[in-house]
């Protein structure tokens, strides 16, 4: 396939995607012969511990040890070989953005977080991401270190 960019994946690549993904098991192997309702599915689809994507598949979102030092990189094609010597290094399917822009990603979050809500009353936060928690701590580091004391102490995230 080609990016919007123009720039070509390898076919190595694109082969061993193909070998990942073709064990992978089929929609009817969740849903048999019986109506279900999409967020079942959905539900199914990523943690039944018998086919469930995340319960089937360790190692399925890469964590970083460090965050990428950007300013070290000189432009896009220093990120994206870098990037590649990380998805080989790790050997895993992908990571988040959470994780390749740690702390940034979950800091703006957060800060976006901050200007937006109201925080006259106790501020609760619900992530739906399905990572390793990286985002949850840049938000909470961040609401530590910038949200006024009483939002911090009374707010909540699931």
């Amino acid at each position: 396939w080609q990016s919007t960019s123009g720039i070509q994946s390898s076919n190595k690549r694109w082969r061993v995607f193909q070998r990942r993904v073709s064990h992978y098991n089929t929609s009817s192997d969740i849903v048999k012969d019986r109506p279900i309702l999409v967020r079942e599915f959905i539900h199914s689809a990523l943690y039944d511990p018998r086919f469930g994507y995340f319960a089937t598949r360790p190692g399925v979102v890469g964590v970083l040890e460090k965050a990428i030092q950007f300013n070290k990189l000189e432009g896009r094609n220093a990120y994206l070989k870098y990037l590649d010597s990380l998805y080989k290094k790790n050997d895993t399917a992908w990571f988040t953005p959470a994780e390749l822009f740690k702390p940034w990603y979950g800091h703006s979050i957060a800060e976006a977080i901050l200007r937006t809500a109201n925080l006259s009353v106790p501020l609760k936060i619900y992530e739906i991401g399905g990572g390793s928690g990286t985002c949850a701590k840049c938000i909470l580091d961040y609401m530590m270190l910038n949200a006024p004391a009483k939002v911090y102490n009374n707010m909540t995230y699931t």
